[in-house]
């Protein structure tokens, strides 16, 4: 694989990114989405939002995946909580160890900000994020999600 290079969206690369982020949103199943909407939530984050941020990972000029991270509080663990909410890899560059870079920088990103713990949620049925989750022996909730439109 190209070198592979992985820095913080920005208002100056977030055109690179964007059409990534569309990618994963239709994957989560959104195939009909307002884009100026999604474009103008998933900006917030590159203009230096204390809530959270995005990483893309570029191999040469071509953006081939990103996260996104929120950052929140668990009154369970008492302490921050990062929370990954995308971790996105184009097919043609998965299996090539874009997602273990993008997931190590994640980690990293943590530590700096002396977050000891992140958390995700994956799809039931997405037996290849499992597979790709596994080696990190996480501890696996028994919570259930609830969500509730008001």
């Amino acid at each position: 694989m190209p070198l592979t290079l992985i820095r913080k969206v920005t208002t100056a690369n977030f055109d690179s990114a964007w059409p990534l982020m569309q990618e994963c949103l239709r994957s989560y199943g959104l195939e009909a989405f307002d884009a100026a909407d999604y474009r103008d939530f998933f900006l917030q984050f590159a203009r230096r939002s204390q809530m959270g941020l995005q990483h893309v990972c570029f191999s040469g000029n071509v953006a081939i995946g990103f996260t996104t991270v929120y950052f929140t509080f668990s009154t369970y663990y008492a302490q921050r909580v990062a929370y990954l909410s995308d971790l996105y890899v184009t097919p043609e560059f998965r299996q090539r160890g874009v997602g273990k870079a993008l997931l190590s920088n994640v980690a990293s990103m943590a530590k700096r900000r002396r977050i000891k713990l992140i958390q995700w949620l994956v799809a039931s049925g997405n037996t290849a994020a499992h597979r790709f989750y596994e080696p990190l022996n996480t501890v696996k909730s028994n919570w259930i999600r609830h969500s509730w439109q008001v």
